[in-house]
């Protein structure tokens, strides 16, 4: 009988390695799901992190709008020193330990070539073109700083400034 029963070890015994390659898959699935929760939680706490730290005081987007218009009345003024260059002249000197290449340090930080050297006289008209872009950008600093504080509901067609 114990021959027979080796031979034939009856329904229960291959349903066994069945019920375990099944429970092993569900393990590998579950710990799969596991994962892409992981990554999606992680991917929010980065998200979230980087929204909140654009509200901190100053913002980036503050900094480089007011940079911007330091640049902008600068360049509109033609001498560096005005009044309307004192505070770009200190961020320059601060960012790159020198304000005497003015005109470097824009190339650097901004990515603008200006045309000619503050004081010549067809300064302002020779960088009409740069000042245009200036105000661009600063345009669209200002645009983006009030779609950080608007909450838009296109159905209703309703904007709410939560600042």
């Amino acid at each position: 009988m114990s021959d027979e029963m080796e031979r034939n070890p009856g329904p229960g015994a291959a349903t066994g390695a069945i019920d375990g390659k099944l429970y092993i898959d569900a393990l590998v699935k579950a710990g799969e799901r596991s994962r892409a929760y992981i990554y999606f939680i992680l991917i929010l706490v980065v998200l979230t992190f980087t929204s909140i730290r654009n509200g901190y005081s100053p913002d980036w987007m503050n900094t480089r709008m007011r940079t911007y218009q330091d640049l902008y009345r600068c360049l509109k003024a033609n001498d560096l020193n005005k009044p309307e260059c004192i505070s770009f002249k200190e961020g320059a000197e601060r960012a790159f330990g020198d304000s005497s290449d003015i005109a470097g340090a824009m190339w650097k930080e901004f990515h603008i070539q200006v045309n000619g050297k503050f004081g010549d006289p067809d300064f302002v008209k020779n960088n009409e073109a740069v000042m245009d872009e200036i105000k661009t950008k600063m345009q669209s600093f200002t645009d983006k700083e009030v779609e950080t504080y608007t909450i838009t509901i296109p159905l209703l067609g309703s904007y709410v400034d939560v600042k």
